[in-house]
C-alpha cells in the first residue's frame, strides 16, 4: 500500500515504498473502490492508503483500478 500525496481528476501522486514519489495518469474509465464499495476518485484524498493497478503500454504508467482505505480523520 502507498500513501496519496496529491490527487486531481487526471493524476494521482503516491509515496511508494522506499519514500519515492510516483505520479500516475488517471484513466477516465477507472474504477475506484473504498472498503469494497464503488466510489468516485474525488473521494480519494491526501493521506489515504491506496493499492493501484498500473496499466502500462504508453509513454507513462496509467492508474487503472484504485482501491483505497479512508483515513481516520473522515
Amino acid at each position: 500500500m502507498d500513501n496519496v500525496v496529491a490527487v486531481t481528476e487526471s493524476q494521482i501522486q503516491v509515496k511508494a515504498n522506499g519514500g519515492r514519489i510516483v505520479s500516475l495518469e488517471v484513466m477516465p474509465n477507472r474504477t475506484c473502490r473504498g472498503h469494497g464499495i464503488g466510489m468516485s476518485s474525488s473521494t480519494v484524498t491526501f493521506g489515504d492508503r491506496v493499492i493501484i493497478e498500473v496499466r502500462e503500454g504508453g509513454p507513462e504508467p496509467v492508474a487503472g483500478e484504485i482501491r483505497f482505505t479512508l483515513t481516520e480523520r473522515r
